[in-house]
């Protein structure tokens, strides 16, 4: 790509006109996409200043920016980094395992508490429908980490919610984190 398609590429991706923006090494050092909420990083480096300077792309600190994911993609049992961001109060990492057969995403964690919140939820005779919905919405809360916020934050996500379909996916976040709630106390 010349330097007129890249310069155009990006400010059609800063003024919003695009919403994906592709790089192949060029985010490492001195570009700024500090409203971007999602960074996928599909390769690493063997330089750990060129993975911060990836992470940091989009994990920037913006005037009112809500919560920003990274999704590093990493080859188990390889020299790559697994975790590369610490998992703190204010960085929450999981680490989800692909099955290729399956073609699906797994995290051994989450996939309990959902099994534990669903079981919960047929003992106390919830309606198949419902049911269908909470099972539809733990399979998109799979690749987040929606189900490690504290309950309060997600209380107030359930009250923002712009509609009943976004109400209903952090309705069933809560029960997964009330579920992770009542194991901690068992």
């Amino acid at each position: 790509m010349g330097d007129e398609a890249r310069k155009l590429a990006l400010l059609r991706y800063n003024s919003g006109e695009i919403n994906i923006l592709l790089s192949c090494r060029a985010l490492d050092e001195g570009l700024n996409v500090p409203e971007t909420d999602t960074g996928i990083i599909m390769s690493s480096t063997g330089s750990f200043r060129q993975r911060i300077q990836r992470v940091g792309r989009v994990l920037r600190k913006t005037s009112g920016s809500g919560v920003k994911s990274i999704y590093y993609m990493y080859i188990g049992k390889s020299l790559e980094e697994r975790e590369i961001i610490p998992n703190n109060a204010h960085n929450r990492t999981i680490n989800l395992r692909y099955d290729a057969a399956e073609n699906e995403y797994f995290n051994e964690e989450y996939d309990l508490l959902c099994a534990a919140a669903l079981k919960r939820l047929i003992k106390n005779q919830t309606p198949p429908d419902v049911l269908g919905e909470v099972k539809s919405n733990f399979k998109l809360g799979s690749v987040k980490s929606d189900w490690q916020l504290p309950e309060n934050e997600c209380r107030a996500k359930i009250n923002a919610s712009g509609g009943a379909a976004e109400k209903n996916y952090w309705i069933s976040m809560l029960k997964i984190i009330e579920e992770s709630q009542y194991l901690i106390l068992r």
